[in-house]
């Protein structure tokens, strides 16, 4: 089984289709893992933001599960794939899901500018896992046809 973190992000989107496609290789399924924060962890409220083509004030199981539809739809004969959406800490709900799996398969979205960098999330989920971890960074996900994000300070472009 390949558990894949699933935030709404262009990375984590590109890090879906990658493990759908790697598990209809394989043969295997799919975990898509998209968890809630705790709410004193989570940001102040504000105006729903979008996030992708879905409203990220969605219930999270709605986002998911639209998030899944869209990447599947881009591949025939796509793997089956169980979506999940645990409340917790990110880095801790997504090893603990993935400790029975054969790969984790991740986004690459924090602080960046020139250089790429991983989040803090991937960073602790690169640690502790306990499984092969990989990471779809910017250029990978512009490869894997996620649109390229914006520079920091740069708005995206209307879409």
């Amino acid at each position: 089984m390949i558990v894949v973190g699933v935030d709404g992000s262009p990375a984590a989107d590109a890090a879906l289709r990658w493990a759908i496609r790697q598990a209809a290789r394989e043969r295997g399924t799919v975990q898509a893992v998209a968890v809630r924060e705790h709410p004193a962890s989570a940001p102040p409220a504000g105006p729903p933001r979008r996030t992708g083509t879905v409203a990220a004030h969605a219930a999270p199981l709605e986002r998911l599960r639209a998030e899944v539809d869209a990447a599947r739809a881009a591949l025939p004969a796509a793997p089956s794939v169980v979506e999940v959406t645990p409340t917790g800490d990110p880095a801790e709900e997504l090893v603990r899901s993935a400790d029975d799996a054969d790969l984790l398969v991740l986004g690459a979205h924090g602080p960046g500018g020139r250089r790429e960098r991983v989040g803090g999330v991937t960073l602790a989920c690169l640690r502790r896992a306990r499984c092969p971890v990989v990471v779809i960074t910017s250029g990978a996900a512009e490869r894997l046809g996620a649109p390229p994000r914006p520079a920091p300070g740069q708005r995206p472009p209307p879409g």
